[in-house]
């Protein structure tokens, strides 16, 4: 039994994820967005890039309340994954590698960090499984879904910014996002 290679290169979840931190620092420097032509071209929709992207992040952000409800989430994925075609998703991905490595430099692309890289990996390794993979590998890499979809939400702001902004009245708190939003689109 051999050990599954995570590979940052072919995981469908990180690639998406890094081109749209690539679109987000290009709208910050006020530049065109190669990253945005790459995305409009290769993950449309119907294509075997898009399923499997959808399947990435439905590993990586839905949650339960139960580790059954989980477990039987994880089941289903599993199940449509096994159905993309693999011969047509080799070959998207390829392309779409492809395009990445044209646009841009590789050490500069996959310099962002990303944040729940753990759980993209052990994804992308659910994915890859095969029977030359190591069952106790599958097993750590499916508990380590299980762990992160069964986590109650993680508080991204601080308690005392959350208790202040909680106070406010509903129409300062739209008017606070109104303008986040703004200023960001206008950037």
């Amino acid at each position: 039994m051999s050990k599954l290679k995570h590979s940052k290169f072919k995981n469908t979840g990180i690639l998406f994820e890094l081109l749209v931190r690539q679109i987000a620092s290009d709208t910050l420097a006020d530049k065109d967005s190669l990253a945005l032509e790459i995305i409009k071209k290769h993950f449309k929709r119907g294509t075997e890039l898009n399923k499997e992207l959808k399947l990435y992040q439905a590993l990586t952000k839905e949650n339960f309340d139960s580790q059954y409800k989980a477990q039987e989430f994880v089941n289903i994925i599993l199940q449509e994954r096994a159905k993309l075609n693999e011969g047509i998703l080799r070959r998207q991905k390829y392309n779409l590698i492809k395009s990445v490595k044209e646009s841009f430099v590789m050490e500069d692309f996959f310099k962002y960090r990303v944040n729940n890289y753990r759980e993209m990996a052990s994804v992308f390794k659910l994915f890859e499984y095969n029977q030359s993979t190591s069952p106790k590998e599958y097993v750590t890499c499916k508990n380590t879904i299980l762990e992160t979809i069964t986590k109650n939400d993680v508080e991204i702001v601080t308690e005392s910014t959350d208790k202040e902004y909680t106070s406010q009245p509903k129409e300062v708190r739209m008017l606070a996002y109104k303008f986040l939003v703004d200023s960001f689109n206008s950037k």
